[in-house]
């Protein structure tokens, strides 16, 4: 494996400029593209001991700093209209807004460091420097300011080894800490310390007017990188504070106290439920926590080279005991031996559209070649499907035999969709709780529903909100007991107000103030200015009750659910990105398509609520994109359903161009020409021609308003 400094200069630059260049962080592949030419050095100097990935290898990450022309005449510090500026972009989609490109360097590191903070929820995510003395590692949380960065650069360059200078990666099957090493930031005096105290360190340039002052960044030492595979133990949690003139002072700190500290320092430690909680525990029960006073670097280091020293002649009993002999033993073998990586300068991007085929055949996952699964990921992150597809390889037996790191991606978006399923569950809850005294029925809707119902479409599905319906006449007070209960509308101009309250089939969305959790409450499935308006009492009639709620609370029949579904996609919808709604719609036909009578019963259905189009559509659809198993005698009775001839093929072109997510950075004129063709057909079926006419010209008014507004600049830097 190369590294990135032992490539000649032209070849450098000209990859890192044009095609990129993977390099290997930690357990990610990166793929770094910067078109900022004048950066091109100063990034030399930082990764050219970061190792190379060649050949065909699955992208963690793919990162793009290049210039962004402001022509709109936004205004930037420094800045004339129409200047020149930087952007980012992460897996094609652009992140954050523009800067100027003298802080191009820190904008880059910040955002690698948001990436490792908000997408590997395979592991527990601390924001904490870390270090180690060979296999036991040392945890540094520190606020801004604490001198955490300074005292991580000088014990790098006095013996220890960088894991991170800004997050600990911890596996909650292992407890050992995963190396992810970028080079460390340091801010304004701090650069001049290190580079007095340090001789050997490889600092870049500074830079001047970040959010956080001058920065420059210190080269991790090659030996850091050499042994990135190697994870190691927690062994200290030391909170270290810089205090001018004061003497070395560590202090123990109780492990209670230190629990409640790192917690708070988690960014995922809600997310991960009853495991972020057992790692964090388990974490702190097998170090010794410390609070570190300093003021002198040399006093610093002689203390931590103390512990080091007192733990080198001392058995890891404790952090034996908290993963486990198994596990331990585990950790110190094959599992961690040295993987060979096949890696990339740029693998080839699959043209292939194998999001709808992988849905419907689950099987070909296991044959997918790296490039595949690179276009695969994408699209299925956009489509917020990357769960639902590590699911579907649980269940169909192939996880053992997909790529490592695939199994990394599906386990940390199953982690998040994992707290979804727990979040809706506590959300109902409290919605009961808020109506305990309200006299109305309540139905869940979508994915509430179909977490409450047990049914196996909740399995690694993303829910945003949770839906209720309740009858029209119980609206007031069902909102005023949400109101009480700490949801509030949001803050909406009078004319969403009235397009809510009018016009459509539900309130505006109310936010928890507390919990910043979304409601929606239905009064019926499609808006009641619509062509298709079925009747709510027929679906209150026939929704089955949950458990545990008295009666009072319900879900749909599975009829009526599929139904919902399917208006809720081809009446209601724009069908712009829409192969989630498609993959539900596909998940309660097979799961429901089992038993006896259901198809006749969701066919009759579809007449007695006026949703026979919705229905052709789904089912046409699901069967042609998806192959949905529907019989025979269904399909046959929806052809009935289906409008003049031309149109069900016009909206087969249609639906292909735009049911997929688009992928940033594609120029795709047809596609976009799609997605405009069924967002006029979605408002056309919502809305009166005059109606709608004004109703769109007010939603084009407000979008150029605000994007008149628009703030010039933000930083992804961490907290």
């Amino acid at each position: 494996m190369g590294r990135l400094g032992e490539l000649s200069v032209a070849d450098y630059r000209r990859r890192i400029a044009r095609e990129g260049l993977v390099v290997r962080i930690g357990p990610f592949h990166v793929r770094l593209r910067v078109r900022l030419a004048q950066h091109h050095d100063q990034l030399r100097l930082l990764y050219a001991d970061y190792p190379l990935v060649e050949g065909e290898a699955i992208l963690d990450f793919d990162v793009m700093l290049a210039r962004e022309r402001a022509w709109w005449g936004r205004l930037t510090p420094g800045a004339r209209p129409g200047a020149a500026l930087a952007a980012l972009w992460v897996d094609g989609a652009r992140q954050f807004e523009p800067f100027d490109p003298s802080i191009a360097v820190p904008m880059l590191e910040w955002c690698l460091n948001w990436c490792t903070f908000r997408l590997p929820n395979q592991y527990l995510i601390l924001h904490s420097a870390v270090v180690a003395k060979d296999d036991r590692a040392a945890i540094l949380p520190g606020i801004p300011g604490a001198g955490k960065s300074t005292l991580c650069a000088a014990l790098v360059h006095h013996g220890w080894r960088l894991l991170s200078d800004e997050v600990a990666l911890i596996s909650p099957q292992t407890g050992m800490i995963t190396a992810a090493p970028l080079p460390i930031s340091l801010k304004e005096g701090s650069i001049q310390v290190i580079r007095r105290y340090c001789p050997a360190a490889v600092i870049g340039q500074a830079s001047p007017g970040t959010r956080k002052g001058t920065v420059a960044h210190v080269a991790p030492p090659r030996d850091s990188l050499d042994q990135v595979h190697q994870p190691a133990a927690p062994a200290w949690i030391i909170c270290p504070r810089y205090q001018a003139g004061s003497a070395v002072t560590l202090r123990p700190l109780s492990r209670a106290q230190m629990l409640l500290t790192i917690a708070h320092d988690a960014f995922n430690y809600s997310l991960l439920g009853e495991a972020g909680f057992a790692t964090l525990t388990r974490t702190v029960e097998a170090c010794d926590c410390q609070a570190l006073v300093y003021s002198d670097l040399d006093e610093a280091l002689a203390t931590f080279d103390a512990l080091a020293h007192v733990a080198s002649h001392a058995p890891a009993a404790a952090f034996l005991d908290c993963v486990g002999n198994d596990t331990a033993l585990a950790c110190g073998g094959a599992a961690f031996a040295r993987r060979k990586a096949k890696a990339v300068s740029q693998p080839p991007q699959s043209k292939e559209v194998l999001l709808p085929r992988v849905l419907a055949e689950p099987a070909r996952m296991a044959e997918l070649s790296p490039s595949q699964w690179i276009a695969l990921l994408r699209h299925a992150r956009l489509g917020r499907l990357v769960a639902r597809l590590g699911w579907l390889a649980r269940q169909q037996g192939l996880w053992d035999r997909l790529p490592a790191k695939v199994r990394d991606w599906f386990t940390a978006e199953q982690a998040v969709a994992a707290q979804h399923e727990r979040i809706v569950r506590w959300e109902v809850n409290r919605v009961a709780r808020a109506l305990r005294d309200v006299d109305s029925p309540v139905v869940l809707l979508k994915g509430a529903a179909y977490v409450m119902g047990d049914l196996a479409t909740a399995r690694g599905r993303l829910v945003s909100d949770v839906d209720i319906m309740v009858p029209r006449d119980r609206l007031e007070t069902v909102e005023a007991a949400l109101q009480h209960a700490g949801w509030e509308p949001m803050k909406l101009d009078p004319y969403d107000q009235r397009y809510y309250r009018a016009w459509m089939h539900e309130l505006p969305p109310m936010l928890h103030r507390q919990r910043q959790s979304v409601i929606d409450v239905h009064h019926t499935i499609l808006p009641v200015t619509g062509r298709l308006r079925p009747d709510p009492a027929k679906l209150f009639a026939d929704a089955t009750p949950i458990a545990g709620h008295d009666g009072r609370f319900a879900i749909l029949s599975p009829p009526d659910m599929v139904l919902h579904a399917a208006a809720h996609m081809f009446q209601d919808g724009e069908l712009d990105g829409s192969i989630r709604d498609l993959a539900d719609i596909h998940s309660l036909l097979t799961e429901f398509g089992v038993e006896a009578g259901f198809w006749e019963r969701l066919v009759a259905r579809a007449r007695e609520l006026t949703l026979e189009r919705p229905l052709y559509y789904a089912l046409r659809n699901a069967r042609g994109v998806l192959g949905t198993a529907v019989p025979p005698g269904a399909t046959q009775a929806s052809k009935s359903f289906a409008p003049l001839a031309p149109v069900p093929r016009m909206m087969d072109a249609l639906i292909a161009r735009a049911i997929l997510p688009p992928l940033p950075g594609r120029h795709d004129a047809l596609g976009r020409a799609a997605r405009m063709a069924l967002y006029i057909r979605s408002h056309w079926l919502k809305m009166p021609p005059k109606l709608l006419a004004q109703h769109l010209y007010h939603k084009a008014a407000r979008r150029f308003k605000r994007e008149e507004e628009k703030p010039a600049l933000a930083s992804p830097h961490p907290r």
